[in-house]
């Protein structure tokens, strides 16, 4: 039964989101108006008559046959538009150029014979304030079939098309764009107030990923094409997820959920819908998402056990729990880019509420914990393995903070087999994920059992018996499912690590003789190793870029603040136990060729002590101000670096 207060809250909520959305979409789209078609991604909707995009080394381009068109509905035309062609692509010997008419609604606006390969061609939309939007159609004069393997008429290859306003004053984006905007951010607001919130954090909340959400909604396509990016469907479903989980979770409990459990609910909602405009966006770059889509592919068909390769060329089992996780939906969900994309994102929102929960209980801290959780989906490392389209260890590593999660969070007095069972069964799935989540995860759960044993409390230090028993079980799951069907890569990967590794310790010990030249490195050497001290330089830029200045320095202070407390907590021994692994693979990086991706592993260790002094600084006079500063700060410079990606 919702009370007249929540009523009141979700209204307000909703007035504020839709507002705030028509207002950000206007001044960002005001701002940067300009449409920029680069031929590197994906140009579906609005365009037709293009044919798929190509690439030659590092130029991309897409062809076009005899004619084609685009279509820009709502466009702003109080003013006239500037645009350039730029046009690349030659054609065989004897053919001649073709010339090229540009026209806006059915009527001409320039006529261009090509006469060099590549051109820029100039031409301009006039302006049509009576009526909005515009039909701009390209025509070429001739076309070929460049052979009797390609059967395509193609007319002219393009690099890319870019209009701006000729002249001054806003632009405004077209009204549908704006009703969209408005609605999406409407219906997130009701939902944040419907869940319980106060009517400040519900507002609060709602009005920010109104902001956040103009970025996405203005770039590319977005603004004049629904389909562009789904913002109205996904805010419904995970309005409505949102909305019915806390209510089913009361009845269930015979109580209302705890206000910053129902917080943890809504930053995770908020979050994954930001992200999934992000990754769902025509302007995203497809990276290896596409490889995931046919790994995937491979698995439907019944295909279980592969190979994939290292940037050094090592090669490793290629993880599959994804594309299981994945399948059953496959039949459904038939963009299977999207899918794996959004399965990726469901798992880290688990991490996430995961991560709130071990320091809800654990340090009974809901400050933190929430802090913790803001900063877990800002963190730097998570855009860029998502974006880049490393999805396996993404996902491996989501299911790894599930898997730590069942060791702090289960009760010291539960049962041997849960104990056993659960953690046994999150760990494999981590496991078979992502090769590198198995080295990872096995050395942080040694950890956690070392930590455990050394420091813990009696209770926890018998639990670290429960921790190695967990953990050789899920190797052995792991390695009878999937990882025992890999013995021969495994002999020959390690002989050529061990003949490199031997290389590079000969190379550090010897000095050349002056005037002598060095001797050639064995043929496993595949290029010349930098030396130890740059080795340890690109290891520590390698880690700023991972976490960004702010958040690492924060995160040291929280690690300063828990070791003056000398608490002894499962979570707090964890921490720990997450650092050491930091340390040794950051180790492993400088001494040998082997790195293992180990920054997305230890994010949510470094969010959970970032969030302890930002909770620190809170309790401290004037300090709440700087710690909103701070955190406000980290989730900006997460935000930019997700929307880097559409620009």
């Amino acid at each position: 039964m919702y009370t007249r207060t929540t009523l009141f809250t979700a209204c307000l909520a909703t007035l504020a989101a839709a507002l705030v959305a028509v207002a950000a979409l206007a001044v960002l789209y005001g701002r940067s108006p300009a449409i920029r078609l680069e031929m590197d991604r994906e140009q579906v909707l609005g365009t037709s008559g293009f044919f798929p995009g190509e690439r030659d080394r590092h130029l991309t381009f897409a062809w076009v046959g005899a004619s084609a068109e685009l279509r820009f509905p709502g466009l702003d035309r109080r003013v006239a538009w500037s645009c350039t062609a730029a046009i690349v692509g030659g054609r065989p010997a004897g053919l001649p150029l073709p010339a090229l008419s540009f026209s806006a609604d059915g009527l001409e606006v320039r006529s261009w014979q090509v006469r060099t390969i590549p051109d820029l061609i100039p031409f301009e939309i006039p302006a049509n304030p009576t009526r909005p939007g515009v039909v701009l159609g390209i025509g070429v004069s001739s076309t070929f079939r460049p052979g009797p393997q390609d059967p395509r008429d193609l007319g002219i290859a393009f690099d890319r098309l870019a209009c701006e306003p000729a002249g001054g004053g806003a632009m405004l984006p077209p009204r549908a764009s704006m009703v969209r905007a408005a609605a999406a951010a409407a219906i997130l607001g009701a939902a944040l107030g419907l869940a319980g919130l106060p009517a400040l954090a519900a507002t609060g909340l709602a009005s920010a990923a109104a902001i956040f959400q103009a970025w996405p909604l203005a770039a590319g396509m977005a603004p004049y094409h629904a389909q562009a990016v789904p913002a109205l469907p996904f805010a419904a479903g995970l309005a409505l997820a949102l909305v019915f989980t806390l209510a089913l979770i009361g009845l269930f409990r015979r109580e209302p959920v705890p206000v910053a459990w129902r917080a943890a609910a809504a930053i995770t909602m908020v979050a994954l819908y930001l992200k999934a405009l992000i990754l769902l966006h025509p302007s995203m770059p497809i990276m290896d998402a596409l490889f995931q889509a046919h790994r995937l592919e491979w698995v439907l068909d019944g295909r279980y056990y592969f190979t994939s390769l290292t940037p050094d060329g090592y090669q490793f089992p290629y993880g599959i729990s994804l594309y299981l996780a994945a399948a059953p939906l496959a039949r459904l969900v038939h963009d299977h880019v999207a899918l794996v994309r959004l399965v990726v994102l469901a798992a880290e929102g688990a991490a996430g509420v995961c991560l709130f929960a071990m320091i809800a209980r654990a340090w009974n801290d809901r400050r933190a914990a929430l802090v913790a959780l803001a900063l877990f989906h800002a963190t730097p490392i998570a855009q860029g393995v998502i974006g880049t389209g490393n999805l396996t260890n993404a996902f491996g590593e989501s299911a790894a903070v599930l898997a730590v999660a069942s060791l702090v969070l289960l009760p010291v007095t539960g049962p041997v087999w849960l104990w056993l069972l659960l953690p046994a069964v999150l760990a494999a799935v981590a496991f078979v994920a992502h090769f590198s989540t198995l080295v990872v995860l096995a050395s942080t759960m040694a950890a956690i059992a070392v930590m455990w044993r050394w420091f813990g409390d009696a209770p926890v230090r018998r639990m670290a018996v429960r921790v190695i028993a967990a953990l050789g079980l899920a190797l052995a799951l792991s390695i009878t499912a999937f990882y025992g069907h890999f013995w021969g890569t495994y002999r020959s990967q390690a002989q050529r690590l061990a003949a490199e590794v031997r290389a590079i310790v000969a190379a550090d010990a010897q000095a050349t003789p002056p005037g002598e030249v060095a001797p050639a490195p064995p043929a496993a050497a595949r290029k010349a190793r930098p030396s130890a001290g740059r080795r340890f330089e690109t290891m520590l830029r390698r880690t700023r870029s991972a976490f960004g200045l702010v958040f690492g320095s924060l995160a040291l202070a929280g690690a300063v603040l828990i070791a003056r407390s000398k608490r002894r907590d499962r979570l707090s021994l964890t921490l720990w136990a997450w650092m050491a692994t930091l340390g040794m693979f950051s180790g492993l990086a400088v001494l040998t060729p082997l790195e293992m991706r180990y920054h997305l592993a230890v994010a949510p260790a470094l969010a959970a002590l970032a969030a302890a002094a930002l909770s620190w600084s809170i309790e401290r006079p004037a300090g709440r101000l700087i710690a909103a500063v701070v955190a406000g700060a980290v989730i900006a410079l997460g935000a930019r670096g997700w929307y880097a990606w559409l620009l």
